[in-house]
């Protein structure tokens, strides 16, 4: 599945909708608590956070949201929608992000901890 990775910064009201919809299907853990829409907002309006989407046939699959740190940009949510698990979205979605970031100068990391059993796609960012 071609996935075309995109940085969202002033997303239409088709693009908010697929991010809603892919932050609703987040598991539990990985959900803020606040609602979905309040969510991006504060995404887009954090200084230091980056929210990326994976788009295909129009629409958003998939998003991260990579927060900057020296030369490091860590991984700080991810989620693919239900839909669409499986098929390699994700694993499309971490190395078009590892590619991104090298071009500028950056290494994709991920040291949060889980309360969820990780994707494999996502176990090789794990930092000790």
């Amino acid at each position: 599945m071609p996935v075309f990775v995109e940085s969202v910064t002033s997303p239409d009201s088709a693009d908010q909708n697929d991010l809603v919809k892919i932050y609703n299907d987040a598991p539990e853990w990985l959900t803020s608590g606040l609602p979905a829409e309040e969510w991006v907002s504060n995404t887009l309006a954090t200084n230091n956070l980056h929210l990326f989407a994976g788009r295909f046939n129009d629409r958003f699959l998939t998003a991260a949201v990579i927060s900057e740190r020296d030369l490091l940009w860590e991984l700080e949510w991810l989620n693919v929608r239900k839909v669409t698990r499986d098929r390699g979205v994700g694993l499309r979605m971490i190395n078009e992000l590892q590619r991104i970031a090298h071009e500028h100068g950056r290494t994709l990391v991920m040291t949060r901890e889980t309360e969820g059993d990780l994707p494999s796609y996502l176990q090789k960012l794990r930092m000790k």
